[in-house]
């Protein structure tokens, strides 16, 4: 597999304003963490989490039309 351009692919993706990481939160990721790693894990996780919500409401809305 090829290697990804971790900057460029950041850098070349829109993120819709509704799924952008708010300061408070992201306050609160850098406050709780006790290092950058445990940091940077710790704010994908919590995005993970909130895409499989927007996914879940998502599936959830187009099962109800």
């Amino acid at each position: 597999m090829a290697k990804e351009n971790v900057m460029k692919t950041i850098k070349n993706t829109k993120v819709n304003r509704n799924y952008q990481f708010e300061v408070s939160a992201i306050n609160e990721v850098l406050n709780s963490s006790h290092e950058r790693i445990e940091a940077m894990i710790n704010a994908f996780v919590y995005g993970y989490v909130k895409g499989q919500r927007a996914l879940k409401t998502e599936q959830k809305r187009k099962a109800a039309m």
